[in-house]
């Protein structure tokens, strides 16, 4: 991740995980991979990983949220 969009997505006080999804998607991932991986990444952010953070706040998202998201996934399979 270039550090202009690291910087650019830090002006942000306050995001959702959904909002920091699209703009990923939109403002890095469109400009800076193939398409290919573009849809994949898209495909993979809303489907499998958005619907566990809903639209909980990035602020918000503790430690112990993504060792559940990871339990949660492991038992998938």
């Amino acid at each position: 991740v270039s550090k202009s969009f690291v910087t650019s997505f830090t002006n942000f006080q306050v995001i959702t995980f959904d909002a920091a999804i699209e703009y990923f998607l939109e403002n890095y991932a469109k400009n800076n991979c193939k398409y290919n991986t573009f849809r994949r990444y898209r495909t993979i952010l809303r489907y499998h990983i958005s619907p566990f953070f809903n639209d909980k706040n990035l602020n918000d998202i503790t430690c112990n949220d993504i060792q559940e998201f990871y339990y949660f996934c492991k038992g998938r399979n």
